[in-house]
């Protein structure tokens, strides 16, 4: 029951788990944020009065910028890439992103990011300039046999992609937010003519059969006319059929691209 002072006190006082905290303080923050906003007209805090705050609720300081840091990076992220392709409908947005702040200068980063992809990626850098790069898959016949190989048990999940979009952005002393954004529109392509064309196919023979069958035999139309009759609309069926089919399989090889990128980002933590 509530105390003289306004605190809750006595045996109706819930325990608080570990679990239930954030949700606590987010919630005090929120309504302290409110009451602020009504007595100054604002909510907004300085990163002093926020390490006091943390500090008065048990949180250590290192965490706090940590946490800071990672709400700049996020700030800092590039836009994601324009994708207007009506294939976005079937197969989604053919992008593959992994971000993270990572100890380093930007010129130590940039050059390990730059190596590992050139050795363990066979890619090539397109242009490049401080903190930002457009990197594509070697087109050399050395690297497409070594792809084709899989030497060292590398599987070379961003050799599919179109472009490999590397930015890399300065933070507090001693560590950048590095960013990596696979384009594999051209991946989405291919799978979605592969089977479009695959089910088309299928579904064209399909018509034509029915066509002869139904058609010619049972209605007596003329074979020249029946078989585009069944065959056109069960082709397009196909078509679409093989669109929605081909979403999973595509869906892992972006899933791939990205654990790719994780991969990269987890070398620089090393």
């Amino acid at each position: 029951m509530p105390s003289r002072d306004g605190e809750l006190s006595g045996p109706g006082l819930p325990e608080v788990s570990r679990d239930d905290l954030d949700r606590v303080i987010r919630r005090a923050v929120e309504l302290q944020f409110e009451e602020g906003t009504e007595r100054a007209g604002s909510a907004r805090l300085d990163e002093t009065e926020v390490l006091r705050i943390a500090g008065e609720v048990g949180i250590e300081e290192r965490f706090v910028r940590r946490a800071l840091g990672e709400l700049r990076a996020d700030r800092l992220l590039p836009a994601p890439l324009a994708d207007q392709s009506p294939l976005v409908r079937f197969f989604g947005e053919a992008t593959a992103q992994a971000h993270r702040v990572v100890p380093g200068t930007l010129e130590r980063v940039e050059a390990e990011i730059g190596d590992y992809l050139r050795t363990r990626e066979t890619l090539s850098p397109v242009r490049s300039r401080r903190g930002q790069s457009l990197w594509e898959p070697d087109p050399g016949v050395l690297a497409k046999v070594k792809r084709s190989l899989r030497l060292q048990g590398h599987r070379y999940e961003l050799s599919r992609v179109t472009g490999l979009h590397v930015t890399i952005s300065p933070m507090e002393e001693g560590f950048v937010l590095a960013s990596l954004a696979a384009d594999l529109r051209t991946s989405r392509a291919e799978n979605a003519a592969g089977w479009a064309i695959g089910f088309g196919s299928g579904g064209a023979v399909a018509g034509l059969g029915a066509g002869f069958l139904v058609g010619t035999a049972l209605l007596g139309i003329p074979a020249f006319v029946a078989a585009p009759l069944f065959a056109v609309p069960t082709a397009l069926a196909g078509v679409l059929l093989g669109l929605r089919v081909g979403r999973g399989p595509f869906r892992k090889v972006v899933e791939r691209a990205r654990q790719a990128a994780e991969g990269i980002l987890d070398e620089l933590e090393d």
